[in-house]
């Protein structure tokens, strides 16, 4: 299955617990014509949260995420993956990770329709980089199974001849008339 897999910077900023919080963020971000696809808050300390945002592009945007208090997260690498959905998507991404002895540092997925779209992050950027090796790297081909012989046939009987039916036996031809005597005059 082909995953498009991309680096990506994560910004990252403490939000207060409180209504509006993240709100007043966001629109900062939004005011400065950033176009956000990946948000996620939670809390983290009793009274506070922390906002985690990709992408913030262009330097108007990258102004205005400073002044909301966001910084590229630097102690984390990040990435993006986007692939067609299907059952197993998220098991076959970690997994693949897993075998390759990569750790992750949080992992963000959201399906809609037939795309899928995965956040990664890890702790360090060689994690980074393995990270998208492995994923980018074309799947094994499974070897097909090797195909059993197909049990030979028997030879079907021989169908016996039918048997000659007997010949109708012949119609005797019937008696020939004889003329009848020419009467005299």
């Amino acid at each position: 299955m082909a995953m498009n897999v991309a680096r990506v910077n994560v910004w990252a900023g403490s939000i207060k617990d409180q209504v509006g919080g993240m709100s007043e963020k966001l629109a900062a971000l939004s005011d400065a014509g950033v176009n956000l696809e990946f948000i996620i808050a939670r809390r983290d300390k009793k009274g506070t949260g922390v906002l985690f945002v990709a992408p913030v592009t262009g330097a108007k945007g990258i102004k205005a995420a400073k002044a909301a208090g966001l910084a590229k997260a630097e102690t984390m690498g990040s990435l993006r993956v986007e692939a067609p959905n299907k059952v197993g998507l998220c098991t076959e991404i970690s997994a693949k990770l897993a075998a390759a002895g990569i750790n992750l540092r949080g992992y963000s997925a959201a399906a809609v329709g037939r795309n899928a779209v995965v956040y990664l992050a890890f702790d360090s950027t060689q994690d980074t980089a393995k990270a998208a090796r492995v994923l980018k790297a074309a799947p094994k081909k499974k070897a097909a199974p090797k195909k059993k012989a197909a049990p030979k046939r028997k030879a079907a009987p021989k169908k016996k001849a039918a048997p000659k039916k007997k010949a109708a036996p012949k119609k005797k031809a019937a008696p020939k008339k004889r003329a009848a005597p020419k009467k005299k005059a």
